[in-house]
């Protein structure tokens, strides 16, 4: 949609995109144009990392517990 990769998206890079236009008159349409989509890829972007970083923080609560529960079963066997 925005020529944008899905490794753009996940990357933790940022996105530099090159607007090189030369008609001056029409050049504040171009750039609003490209402000909204630079605003939509950065929206999409963090929308993408939020649902990252909850995957994560739920697998990190998960191997928590696992620990727990294999710290007490070390503690039962002594």
């Amino acid at each position: 949609m925005l020529g944008v990769s899905v490794a753009d998206i996940n990357s933790n890079e940022p996105v530099i995109i090159n607007n090189n236009a030369s008609n001056k008159g029409t050049q504040i349409g171009h750039n609003e144009n490209f402000y909204a989509d630079q605003k939509e890829l950065y929206e999409k972007l963090i929308n993408t990392q939020k649902v990252e970083n909850e995957r994560l923080v739920k697998q990190n609560e998960l191997l928590v517990k696992q620990i727990e529960q294999m710290m007490k079963l070390l503690e039962k066997k002594k």
